[in-house]
């Protein structure tokens, strides 16, 4: 059986009927760059700590040679009156054992802090870089669906994804289990390792910010999304001349 240490941070507040947002690692880590960009912009404060032997048996070393253990922390912001919750970290459980037991307690635990809605967010991975990106919801009830409608999401079955792997959806299905509602947002993205959906976190913000009822300057967003597309760039046109001299060379020796 799994084993968890609930570490409290700072002041503690007052908590009620709020929402949680997951932004652990996934496809494109387009939940994680979506809660980070969060918590940096709203100022969240973080207030717990969770750590257990669900995440890997090894510590990262700090610029200061000090040992951090991988965890995952719970960060807090009052929006127009409106309290949210973060769930970010570096990692997830890679076992269903383990997947099951986090997601269970961290349920379980902002249950009991006051969170009455979850939001999960997420990718699909593509074969292809879309060249315009769509964002997908699923529900963990059917009444949910009525207050996503005018978000412009794309509710198609399982027509475009089957299945959804670790946290992102099994937190949303424990949730609906423990009497949680809530829904999850899937942008397609690019199915290749190492990509980074930072386009696509941004279309999963626009959602999700109006959804919550507040709004964000996306401007220094943009800029990192045109900064990492000229990269790319740069990378493809480099590319395709190293390819042509090769072909170059293949038919002066040949």
């Amino acid at each position: 059986m799994s084993e968890f240490v609930i570490k409290k941070v700072g002041k503690q507040p007052v908590i009620k009927d709020a929402v949680l947002v997951e932004g652990l690692p996934g496809i494109g880590n387009i939940a994680r760059l979506s809660v980070d960009y969060l918590i940096d912009k709203l100022g969240a404060e973080k207030i717990i700590e969770i750590y257990s032997d669900v995440f890997p048996n090894s510590v990262t070393i700090t610029d200061d040679s000090v040992i951090q253990m991988f965890n995952a922390e719970l960060y807090h912001a009052r929006v127009n009156n409106r309290d949210l919750l973060f769930l970010a970290g570096d990692v997830q459980p890679t076992s269903n054992d383990e997947s099951y037991a986090l997601c269970t307690k961290i349920i379980e635990l902002v249950k009991g802090l006051g969170v009455k809605e979850v939001v999960t967010l997420g990718g699909i991975g593509l074969p292809e870089n879309p060249a315009k990106t769509r964002v997908h919801a699923v529900v963990n009830d059917d009444s949910v669906r009525g207050s996503l409608k005018s978000l412009g999401l794309v509710f198609d079955g399982n027509e475009t994804v089957k299945v959804i792997l670790g946290v992102t959806g099994l937190l949303l299905g424990v949730a609906g289990l423990k009497g949680l509602k809530g829904f999850s947002l899937l942008a397609e993205t690019l199915n290749q390792p190492g990509h980074v959906g930072v386009k696509e976190a941004r279309e999963v913000l626009k959602v999700l910010t109006k959804h919550l009822g507040f709004e964000l300057d996306f401007n220094d967003l943009d800029d990192e999304i045109k900064s990492f597309e000229q990269e790319l760039s740069d990378e493809a046109a480099m590319s395709d001349k190293f390819s042509n001299e090769m072909i170059s060379k293949r038919g002066y020796i040949g």
